[in-house]
């Protein structure tokens, strides 16, 4: 629905990605590129609502308009990126093919301690 539309296509080179469910790196990039073009997007769904010739696009526009403007997906969206960030890089640090127990223990208590900081703040 999002791709017809013309307003979407701004000087951001940041395009919206599809969910990849298997891997970390995949969903950093998601929730990076919706949060990077978030206006972009509330924008993009209120000219479907308003120009829209189908009563089916205009009501999906809105709909998900409703869910994405409220504190909660915000909150939610920025707690997720946070932490899916802290977990790729762990994640992309253990996947060298030269690291030793001593490093992957380090970087694991890191994310631990960053988490943990996280939660209480």
């Amino acid at each position: 629905m999002l791709k017809k539309n013309n307003s979407f296509t701004s000087e951001s080179r940041t395009t919206l990605k599809t969910l990849n469910p298997t891997r970390w790196s995949g969903r950093i990039l998601s929730i990076s590129a919706a949060k990077l073009r978030y206006l972009d997007i509330i924008k993009s769904l209120t000219e479907i609502e308003l120009q829209s010739h189908k009563k089916e696009e205009r009501e999906e526009a809105s709909s998900i308009k409703k869910q994405i403007c409220c504190f909660e997906f915000v909150f939610i969206s920025t707690m997720f990126y946070k932490i899916f960030t802290q977990l790729n890089l762990a994640s992309k640090v253990l996947q060298k093919k030269n690291i030793d127990l001593s490093e992957s223990v380090t970087v694991l208590e890191q994310v631990e301690k960053n988490l943990t900081d996280l939660r209480s703040s």
